[in-house]
């Protein structure tokens, strides 16, 4: 339980804090090369105390065309993983399994063709034209067997509510 509300604290403060780097205009982004496969171990090992507890276990799939080395701000995906995570833990059933992916995305290409190619079922569907035209990127994802959020309510993920 201290791990949990420990873990709970420290999302919401660091949440807090970059929001008010956003309204006050100085919010920055720092790159520099990383694996991201030792990002995901990382955050698996951050959580795995929590699904102990919950029942739940962690699998992570990673494409072998990742490179070893991805220029991004490690601080930043910490906390988009943090997030996901978190979540995940929240609303997945004990005995279940959250996943963790990270695609190679080739500009121009498919990405739900690209994820088949691979064996995997992506998250998004083929008429989700905007991705296709992103640069080269790795891009990640947290999934668990549970419904997820409605299909009608994705659009409002990243909308300011008052």
């Amino acid at each position: 339980m201290i791990n949990t509300s420990a873990i709970d604290i420290f999302l919401i403060v660091n949440d807090m804090l970059d929001m008010a780097k956003m309204e006050a205009g100085k919010f920055g982004l720092v790159k520099e090369a990383v694996d991201v496969r030792e990002i995901i171990a990382d955050r698996i090992d951050f959580y795995q105390v929590q699904a102990t507890l919950k029942n739940l276990q962690f699998a992570h799939m990673v494409d072998e065309a990742v490179p070893d080395a991805v220029e991004l701000d490690p601080m930043r995906i910490r906390q988009a993983l943090n997030n996901l995570i978190s979540n995940a833990l929240k609303f997945t059933e004990p005995g279940g399994t959250i996943t963790i992916h990270a695609l190679h995305h080739v500009a121009g290409e498919d990405l739900v063709k690209e994820a088949a190619a691979l064996g995997w079922e992506w998250f998004v569907t083929e008429a989700d034209e905007r991705l296709r035209s992103a640069p080269d990127s790795v891009l990640m994802a947290v999934s668990h067997p549970e419904q997820g959020i409605p299909k009608e309510q994705i659009s409002e993920i990243f909308s300011v509510y008052k």
